[in-house]
């Protein structure tokens, strides 16, 4: 076992739903410090979920990191959930976030 590890708290925050209106990572008011964010977009999604910076819009405009379609994950290394903006492509798109921190 080590002696130490890289993150003090892992924790799972509640499901998020993201639509055509671009919102940060976890949405106004709730984000959080992180070393690392684990995303997953729900398996019954119609549409994409696009993860981006504050450009980011609707139709992969703007300055996009990923996609993610319906069942689709990603681990990004970020300082805050408030530096990732999340839009999709249809209303009510859900995704799942962990923050490691």
């Amino acid at each position: 076992m080590p002696d130490s590890y890289i993150y003090g708290t892992a924790t799972a925050k509640p499901k998020q739903t993201v639509g055509t209106t671009r919102q940060t990572l976890l949405g106004s008011g709730s984000d959080v410090s992180a070393k690392e964010v684990w995303i997953t977009a729900d398996d019954g999604n119609s549409g994409k979920i696009y993860l981006g910076d504050v450009t980011v819009t609707n139709t992969g405009g703007g300055n996009v990191f990923t996609k993610l379609q319906a069942g689709g994950g990603v681990v990004m290394q970020v300082g805050n959930t408030n530096e990732l903006y999340a839009v999709g492509t249809a209303s009510g798109q859900v995704y799942y976030v962990g923050v490691m921190a």
